[in-house]
């Protein structure tokens, strides 16, 4: 009886590992950690939204800066980062929602070459780094 106990515990523990180890498959692929700053004319940036676009068509990661100018990308709403790779960088002020009391939308402080007809870029390594950006007017 023992001997029997032992082997449904034995194919349980592994039926559970195999389990385990194909639901860890689901999460996506791996991604790089990044976070950085962004300054306009020599001030921190804030409430901008920074995409990074990757080259090969797969899932962008966007983040948003805080009053001190910081961001930290975004995969989905449970992933952190970025695929790695080179990217085309997409920094914007204006999200383009409206408010119901005021249609009007705020106007873009940034030059297009930062967002409609972007010129930056970065190429992401696998771990954790920091991607600052310094734009000028």
């Amino acid at each position: 009886m023992r001997i029997k106990n032992s082997a449904m515990l034995l194919l349980t523990a592994v039926l559970m590992f195999g389990l385990s180890s194909v639901s860890g498959c689901n999460r996506g692929p791996a991604t790089a950690r990044v976070t950085g700053m962004v300054t306009f004319g020599g001030k921190p940036l804030a409430e901008a939204t920074v995409e990074f676009l990757p080259e090969d068509g797969s899932r962008s990661s966007v983040g948003t800066t805080d009053t001190n100018g910081t961001y930290e990308l975004k995969f989905s709403a449970t992933a952190i980062g970025a695929v790695p790779g080179k990217h085309k960088v997409v920094i914007r002020t204006v999200t383009g929602e409206t408010d119901s009391d005021n249609p009007v939308l705020p106007k873009e402080i940034l030059p297009a070459r930062y967002h409609k007809n972007s010129e930056l870029t970065a190429d992401l390594k696998s771990g954790k780094q920091t991607v600052n950006f310094d734009l000028e007017p």
